[in-house]
């Protein structure tokens, strides 16, 4: 479905980014109004969070990025990624290969230990852009063992930074 404001058009889809088909499991809280619901299973975030309990689990559909994508005729014009999806960042990147084409900048949530059972590491998604024209620019640790990157394409650097 679409929402529309003066101008502009927002397209919304309630599936999660991945490479699975089909449902999967979304491990839920709910003391963090869902910010920490994953598709990975909790572990270093069940130590560094005590009070944010994992208690229930829905079926949700996996999508990959670029079959969303591939939705919009204007897909190019969509050149900024912000993605935070709980260690899963790597897995949902994987599968936007072409949208990446597109993309000028990414900011990610990107993680120094293993949060989730799994998750990419910030050297995982560092090794991966890179491998498709990015650059790791800076990053923030906000929360210590996790925090947001920041990536750029190397060919369009000065215009997105600058």
């Amino acid at each position: 479905s679409s929402v529309s404001q003066p101008g502009e058009v927002i397209a919304i889809r309630q599936v999660a980014i991945g490479p699975r088909g089909g449902p999967n499991v979304l491990f839920t809280e709910t003391a963090n109004s869902g910010q920490s619901n994953s598709l990975l299973r909790p572990k270093t975030h069940a130590v560094q969070y005590p009070n944010i309990k994992f208690d229930g689990q829905v079926e949700v559909d996996v999508v990959p990025l670029d079959d969303v994508m591939s939705e919009f005729p204007d897909r190019a014009d969509y050149d900024f990624i912000s993605i935070d999806v709980q260690g899963f960042e790597l897995e949902a990147l994987k599968t936007g290969v072409e949208q990446l084409k597109h993309t000028k900048a990414i900011l990610a949530e990107v993680n120094r230990v293993e949060m989730y059972e799994g998750c990419c590491l910030v050297r995982d998604i560092e090794k991966f852009l890179s491998e498709h024209g990015f650059e790791f620019v800076r990053v923030s640790w906000a929360g210590v063992t996790w925090g947001d990157g920041l990536f750029v394409r190397k060919d369009c650097r000065e215009e997105v930074l600058f």
